[in-house]
């Protein structure tokens, strides 16, 4: 090979390896320009990326959507733009709309947060699908929207959570998919931002909702607290550290003084000791009752019953007892009121029996001595005063029953409109007759008179009277004065409301120690050596069943004073005269009478009467031969003018029983009722029950005659009389 062909070949393989070589270093350079393209995208992307975060970290709230907002559009080169997040009930909310957006938008009742349910169009879809969607073409829009010629959409999401959308608008050249990862990688250096702040804003929105309901409880806790009306007080080392307004009622001490004070201080000293361990106990952590009663000693130094709820709470950060206080000395004294009564009745159950026992008895004693004195009329003063005496001793054990028949159960009184000013006065006279006692007796002329049984009453104001006589057996003064009154809530007084005579008697007597004053009305209480214990508890029950009240206020050394109470009346009283025969005749009757009583000395007894008066007698011993002799009296065409039915018959029919039957047989029945209970409520009202009349054992023949001839007779004509 020449030295030419050499050297051609030579240079044409230089030249291929200078090719190559400028090959290789094109290749570097096109890789170097792709390295500095997406370092500078890098660089770009981490401007992006930074200044965005700073913005999050930086911006307030209401200034930091519209910055991140600028950003993009900045760098997206697009004229429109939102940014938006989901709230945490599923709404789009944007607040970073672009400014000319809303300026140019006409749409009626635009808004800044879109319901699920209003997501439409592309960013609609690209929510739901959480995917990005971008248009070169325009875009639907309703009538008034700014017009939208390209859009590019991307979906924030955390994790796979839609949190939030980025969308801008209106760029001069068309979206391309650089500018689809741009903003998607926008995206996702924004999604772990947002959703710190967007916890951070919920737990902050969270906190301020609990601390306004915090707020709101407090409010209503103190409200609660300060207008309720038992005490309430917090209590640490023994110290009140709060206390209501109430405890200043029911303590008489200020809140401020009570603040600091020693709780111990307002408990009664026999109880100091039993609360004191109660609250060591409390703060221990042993088991104790939440509730207790206790006696409070007021500033006054006056005692009252009081119940009290305890808690144990944490209170500056220390234990403390938190108390509610509640006055229950009305109800204490409602509760005595009670037991009262029902001793009274479980008395009145055993005096109603033996009293009725006894009154058959003074029955058979007064109506025989009646039939005597007719029979030893003319035997001479000696006779007559014997028998007199007789019948005084006998009417002295009726009264006695009397008296027990007040305790009897269903006993209402029989009711009048009465006096109540000349109702005091003869029981005063009759009271203190013979007494070394004075009375000062002080009667408004407009006193109210009330609807009383009379009899009843007098005897409730005897037995009081005679109690406070007998309080100063060395003599002294009585003061006896009565009211008109007008009782309300307000008094405290176990009464409805309404127009009440008050009586007040007043005794100069040795007073009565505080420890017996709620056994004073108890049966058979008494201080006296030779005292029974009934009079005191008689004025009780006889008050009581006239919907009345008795109370009592003593001093020791001082003496006592009465205060009773009972239920006026504005109806005027009648004082037309009764009319009738005169006490020494006697109505003389015929007919046939039937008479039943389950005790044969009665029947004995009163069937010598009814002869005596000029009556034919048959007798029954229960209500069910009664019912039969009616009935064969009545067909036999011979009835009786009149049935006398005793109302209570141990282990057979009696009256009320036996009247309802013979109704049935002759509507038009003449009943008269007898009884030992003579307050029994049949006697009370008697022609409610289908009776005619009334006779109360023990009866005279005097009695008998007038009931029988009233109701046999009526208002007709006059009576036919002996004696």
């Amino acid at each position: 090979m020449s030295k030419e062909s050499k050297t051609k070949e030579q240079l044409l393989e230089e030249e291929a390896r200078l090719r190559q070589r400028i090959a290789e270093l094109e290749m570097l350079e096109a890789e170097h320009r792709i390295i500095e393209d997406e370092l500078r995208q890098s660089k770009r992307e981490l401007s992006i990326r930074n200044e965005i975060i700073s913005i999050f970290l930086t911006t307030p709230d209401d200034e930091m959507y519209a910055k991140v907002l600028r950003v993009i559009l900045k760098h997206t080169e697009s004229q429109y733009g939102f940014f938006g997040y989901i709230d945490q009930e599923g709404n789009l909310v944007c607040p970073s709309l672009t400014r000319d957006i809303w300026d140019q938008c006409q749409v009626p009742h635009k808004n800044f947060i879109f319901p699920h349910e209003q997501w439409g169009g592309l960013w609609g879809q690209s929510l739901k699908e959480k995917k990005t969607l971008y248009s070169n073409k325009p875009l639907p829009v309703p009538e008034g929207h700014v017009p939208i010629l390209k859009t590019l959409i991307v979906p924030i999401i955390h994790g796979t959570k839609l949190i939030g959308l980025l969308a801008v608008a209106n760029k001069a050249e068309d979206y391309t998919p650089q500018d689809q990862t741009m903003l998607e990688t926008i995206a996702d250096h924004i999604a772990p931002v947002l959703h710190a702040r967007l916890q951070r804003d919920r737990q902050e929105a969270e906190r301020q909702r609990s601390e306004e309901k915090l707020r709101e409880s407090e409010a209503k806790y103190s409200a609660l607290v300060e207008q309720a009306k038992d005490g309430v007080v917090i209590v640490q080392d023994e110290v009140f550290k709060f206390a209501n307004k109430a405890m200043e009622t029911l303590s008489g001490y200020s809140v401020e003084e009570l603040i600091g004070k020693s709780c111990l201080d307002i408990v009664a000293p026999e109880h100091r000791d039993f609360v004191a361990q109660r609250h060591r106990l409390r703060l221990q952590g042993l088991p104790v009752p939440a509730s207790y009663e206790i006696k409070m000693l007021d500033k006054n130094g006056a005692k009252k019953e009081v119940e009290v709820s305890v808690g144990l709470i944490n209170y500056q950060g220390k234990p403390a007892i938190t108390a509610f206080i509640r006055d229950i000395s009305e109800r204490k004294r409602m509760e005595e009121e009670l037991l009262k009564i029902q001793k009274l009745e479980s008395l009145g159950i055993l005096a109603g029996g033996i009293a009725h026992d006894f009154n058959n008895l003074l029955a058979v004693t007064i109506g025989n001595l009646s039939l005597l004195e007719l029979e030893i009329s003319g035997y001479g003063d000696t006779a007559s005063e014997l028998l007199e005496a007789i019948k005084t001793a006998s009417y002295q054990a009726k009264r006695l029953t009397q008296q027990l028949l007040t305790f009897a159960r269903g006993g209402a009184p029989i009711r009048k409109v009465v006096y109540v000013s000349n109702l005091l006065k003869d029981a005063v006279n009759f009271a203190l007759s013979g007494s070394r006692v004075k009375c000062e007796l002080i009667i408004p002329d407009d006193l109210w008179p009330a609807e009383i049984d009379e009899g009843q009453i007098s005897q409730a104001i005897d037995n009081i009277i005679i109690n406070a006589e007998q309080a100063m057996p060395a003599g002294g003064l009585i003061r006896v004065w009565a009211e008109n009154v007008t009782v309300e809530p307000t008094l405290s007084l176990p009464l409805k409301r309404g127009e009440y005579v008050k009586i007040s008697i007043q005794d100069q007597g040795v007073g009565i120690p505080e420890e017996n004053l709620p056994k004073i009305f108890d049966p058979y209480f008494t201080t006296k050596q030779k005292g029974a214990g009934l009079g005191l508890s008689i004025a009780y029950s006889i008050i009581k069943k006239h919907c009345g009240y008795i109370g009592v206020e003593s001093e020791l050394g001082v003496g006592s004073v009465f205060h009773i109470y009972l239920p006026a009346t504005r109806e005027k009283i009648s004082t037309a005269p009764s009319g009738g025969v005169s006490e020494e005749k006697f109505c003389c009757g015929w007919g046939k009478i039937l008479l039943m009583d389950d005790q044969e000395m009665i029947r004995n007894m009163a069937g010598q009467m009814l002869t005596r008066l000029g009556y034919r007698v048959e007798f029954a011993s229960h209500g069910e031969e009664a019912i039969r002799l009616f009935r064969q009296a009545k067909e036999s065409k011979d009835p009786f003018c009149a049935v006398i039915l005793d109302l209570t018959i141990p282990g057979g029919m009696g009256g009320k029983e036996t009247i309802q039957k013979l109704r049935e047989i002759d509507p038009e029945v003449r009943a008269i009722a007898s009884s030992g209970y003579s307050n029994d409520p049949i006697m009370t009202e008697y022609q409610k029950y289908g009776f005619k009349g009334i006779v109360s054992k023990p009866y005279e023949i005097k009695e008998l005659s007038e009931v029988l001839h009233k109701v046999i007779m009526g208002n007709e004509g006059p009576a036919q009389t002996f004696g």
